[in-house]
């Protein structure tokens, strides 16, 4: 895959899943729902919350689009509250990019 090495994708698999997940669902979204916040809304605001960290990591408006599979993250973490699945899915998410990035040659 042009550009990236084994490291950015160890990164991308493993440890982004991890601290990003730590930071918005077992951070942000846990502190909403125990401040009261109804779950959906919860969900939502974190949600956007991530999509917007995205952006201005990239400085890329298009970067918000992973506000939409934070939402299914989200779900999963207000169905279970449990951070491995969200872990794990975060990872499978970005597993699948990877592989559909390196299927469309790197664009």
């Amino acid at each position: 895959m042009q550009g990236l090495t084994g490291e950015r994708i160890a990164v991308l698999l493993m440890l982004s899943p991890l601290v990003e997940e730590a930071v918005f669902r077992a951070g942000l979204q846990e502190w909403l729902l125990r401040r009261g916040l109804p779950a959906a809304r919860a969900n939502v605001s974190t949600a956007l919350a991530f999509g917007a960290v995205h952006v201005l990591a990239r400085l890329q408006w298009a970067a918000f689009a992973v506000a939409l599979p934070a939402l299914l993250i989200g779900g999963i973490y207000g169905r279970w509250r449990l951070l491995r699945w969200c872990v794990l899915a975060h990872a499978a998410m970005n597993g699948t990019w990877l592989v559909w990035r390196s299927m469309s040659g790197g664009t």
